[in-house]
């Protein structure tokens, strides 16, 4: 059931006429992301980050970092936020 919906929301996504605004710029955002789990993992050791339209935000403090991407007017719904810890590779999508 599950590889059914995994191919279903592939679908979906490839055909983004019926796609709300938001899922696309969230997709964009987790794909930039994965995309660049390593350098993630090395540059941002142990932190929050928060992606967004190409832009990486990055704070230690899930909080701090909302607040931060929230004072800057950016529509949180199509932010990819993610913990990336130290020792472990982020996963990939």
């Amino acid at each position: 059931m599950l590889a059914q919906q995994k191919d279903d929301r592939d679908v979906m996504l490839e055909d983004k006429t019926d796609c709300p605004e938001s899922l696309i710029g969230f997709e964009k955002s987790a794909r930039f992301a994965a995309e660049r789990a390593t350098e993630l993992a090395e540059k941002f050791p142990d932190e929050w980050v928060g992606i967004y339209d190409g832009t990486i935000y990055h704070n230690g403090d899930l909080d701090t970092l909302f607040g931060e991407l929230e004072a800057s007017d950016i529509p949180i719904s199509q932010v990819d936020v993610r913990f990336v810890p130290k020792d472990v590779p982020a996963p990939t999508y």
